[in-house]
């Protein structure tokens, strides 16, 4: 009994302390060590797939896409980071899967934004400000603007169409609905 008034107590007093517990889909803001650029980012990239029952078992893609903005020295930029994590076979390929070009489904529009590199380095970043789902992942950057994201938050339905060095044409459907993240990240850049 004593060790729950303890715990209870030790709990308020965080609380009222004004512990913050961060959270997930907050959009976050970085320093790039070794650029200089500062960069926002979305706190949780929405995360896609596409079944590929044609490679066997496990051999579903996946694609993550996040939404940053850069700004060195008041000059910004936003862009939308793409990373590929092929399954199956096309894991071992050199080619497949690697985006060459990137079409968003948002509800009837289609959107086809500009790649504008393959690496963070291309894009005067010493790294990409997202976790990448493995070291076999493919990357790209791709131009995008603010009413393309305001889009996106509430599009139905929200998919990817990627087309690959290979030349090989893919579909992703968004994994998880939720987009609390993409609509945290809009507002931190632009609060209305």
């Amino acid at each position: 009994m004593l060790h729950a008034r303890c715990a209870v107590t030790v709990l308020l007093a965080l609380c009222a302390g004004g512990c913050v517990i961060p959270q997930r889909d907050a959009a976050r803001e970085v320093l790039d060590p070794d650029t200089g650029a500062t960069v926002t980012a979305m706190g949780t990239a929405l995360e896609f797939y596409s079944p590929r029952p044609d490679l066997g078992l496990q051999a579903a893609s996946f694609a993550q896409l996040g939404a940053m903005e850069t700004n060195r020295m008041g000059e910004r930029r936003l862009l939308l980071w793409l990373s590929v994590l092929p399954g199956g076979a096309a894991a071992q390929q050199d080619q497949a899967e690697i985006p060459k070009s990137l079409t968003i489904v948002s509800g009837t529009a289609e959107h086809r934004p500009a790649l504008v590199a393959s690496a963070a380095g291309d894009i005067g970043l010493s790294r990409t400000p997202f976790k990448r789902p493995g070291d076999w992942a493919h990357d790209a950057y791709f131009d995008v603007d603010l009413d393309q994201l305001r889009e996106f938050v509430t599009a139905d339905p929200l998919a990817l169409v990627i087309t690959s060095a290979d030349g090989s044409v893919q579909r992703y459907e968004l994994w998880k609905p939720e987009r609390g993240s993409l609509a945290q990240f809009i507002e931190k850049i632009a609060p209305e």
